[in-house]
């Protein structure tokens, strides 16, 4: 789904029309303006996911990770990569001692052929 088609389907579920219709008569402003307030707060809020972001990323990190660490060695990725496909909810947590921690996981997950977590990875 690209953000567009993301925005319309979010804006359709009953609760957000609840909140919109909430906002509208609260603010005693119309429904319209509360739905584009509401479409801005998702543009602020929501990634936006580019594949191109990602491959150029990916290059950075890959001469970064050679030239600081002489690259990188994954150990038990199976594992992770297994409970993924099997369904289970995965939580990452960088330790966040230096911003290279939630980089290393970002590319790790990445390069795992799973889905990285898309606020760790957007540049805007």
């Amino acid at each position: 789904m690209n953000r567009s088609q993301l925005f319309n389907a979010l804006l359709a579920t009953p609760a957000l029309k609840k909140a919109i219709a909430d906002e509208a008569a609260s603010k005693r402003i119309s429904h319209s303006a509360a739905q584009q307030e509401a479409r801005k707060l998702l543009q602020e809020i929501a990634a936006d996911y580019r594949t191109s972001t990602l491959r150029f990323g990916d290059r950075i990190l890959s001469w970064l990770w050679q030239r600081l660490y002489n690259g990188i060695k994954i150990n038990n990725a199976d594992m992770l990569r297994d409970l993924a496909q099997k369904g289970h909810e995965i939580v990452y947590v960088p330790c966040h001692r230096s911003h290279m921690d939630y980089l290393l996981l970002s590319y790790i997950i990445y390069h795992q052929g799973l889905v990285p977590p898309i606020s760790l990875l957007v540049l805007t």
